[in-house]
Formats: structure tokens, C-alpha cells, sequence
């Protein structure tokens, strides 16, 4: 929490992180990304994904056959403060792995400030509280688009699940709280 943190300057966009491979499921967030600028005729949010892989030629050509190439930054491999700095100044962050064990990419963001819109599924689904710091999707990119817009629309829900995100963070993922945590387990010992 002291790396990741929220920043009062939030830009028009979002973004995802992971390894740009299949089971990451980016390519559905860049798809649902493109239908909720249709559908909600948003020419001006970015998508911003950050990670490298062996899909990322499909994924930019996903942009290209979406038409949304111009407003999608492959930002590739991020130390931790730059992934903060881009946390911290999006509005949401995405992340659709099924099969995270415990979804540490969305407890950053979180920590930043920043609402989750996240697989209904592993790890996210334990670590996002639905409604409260994030929403909770099924791999459905109208579902998920329509999560994006839900978001965005409404400033006093983002301001509040921005909050809440934060405050989840601090009260049980900080270094202190797992410490102690974990000192308590040990006395129990």
C-alpha cells in the first residue's frame, strides 16, 4: 500500500495487466472494451494493457479488426511503480483470469484506488467484493461491457467503490494486518 496508492488525478482510461497469453483473457477485455465504445459512442477513454507474451501480435491485430487500434496502449513489461502510476490513474482496471489463485493484479489496483471489474471466478471473485470495491462478471463481453458503462456513468459510485477499494486494501491485505496475521496463527502454535 505504500507503493500502490491513489492518486486525486484519474484519466480518461482503464486497464488490464498479465500475460499477454489465452488464458488471461485479454483479448475479452479488449473485445468488451470495443463494444462499450460502440454501443456507449465513447471515443475518448484508453485502454491501457500492460504485460508481454506471445499473443500480443493477435491482440494488436484484435485492435486493428475492433477499429479501436488508436485508442488501445500496449504499454509491455512495467516495473512496479510504473504499474502503480498507471493504477493509480485509471478509472478501472480489468482482469478476467479464471484461474487466479489469488489475484494480486486486482488487489493493486485496489490499492490505488481503483474499482475492479473482475472474473466472477478463483482468486478475483475472493478478493473483489461485488458491488462494493469492483464488479463481479462472468466472461461475457456485453456483461462486461455494460459493467464498464455502469461505472462511468456514474461518478458518485465510482468516487464510493474507489473508497471502499481502498479501505478493503488497508484493512486486510497490508503488511501490517498479514504480520499480525500470521503472528497470531503462531501463538496459536
Amino acid at each position: 500500500i505504500n507503493i500502490f496508492k491513489p492518486s486525486p488525478i484519474k484519466e480518461e482510461c482503464i486497464y488490464t495487466l498479465g500475460r499477454l497469453e489465452k488464458i488471461k483473457n485479454i483479448d475479452l477485455v479488449i473485445k468488451s472494451f470495443a463494444l462499450y465504445c460502440k454501443n456507449f459512442e465513447d471515443k475518448i477513454l484508453k485502454l491501457i494493457i500492460i504485460g508481454t507474451g506471445i499473443e500480443k501480435k493477435n491482440l494488436i491485430k484484435l485492435t486493428e479488426d475492433l477499429n479501436i487500434k488508436k485508442q488501445v496502449a500496449f504499454a509491455g513489461s512495467c516495473d512496479q511503480e510504473k504499474v502503480a502510476l498507471i493504477a493509480s490513474h485509471s478509472k478501472v482496471g480489468i482482469f478476467l483470469c479464471p484461474n487466479e489463485s489469488f489475484g494480486l493484479a486486482a488487489v493493486e489496483s485496489m490499492a490505488c484506488g481503483t474499482p475492479v471489474i473482475g472474473v466472477n471466478h478463483g482468486g478475483i471473485a475472493e478478493t473483489v467484493i461485488n458491488e462494493q470495491t469492483g464488479l463481479l462478471s462472468n466472461l461475457d463481453e456485453d456483461e462486461i461491457a455494460n459493467k464498464i458503462n455502469k461505472l462511468l456513468s456514474d461518478k458518485q459510485a465510482l468516487e464510493r467503490l474507489s473508497k471502499n477499494a481502498r479501505n478493503h486494501v488497508e484493512e486486510n491485505y497490508s503488511w501490517n494486518k498479514s504480520t499480525e496475521s500470521l503472528h497470531q496463527f503462531f501463538i496459536k502454535i
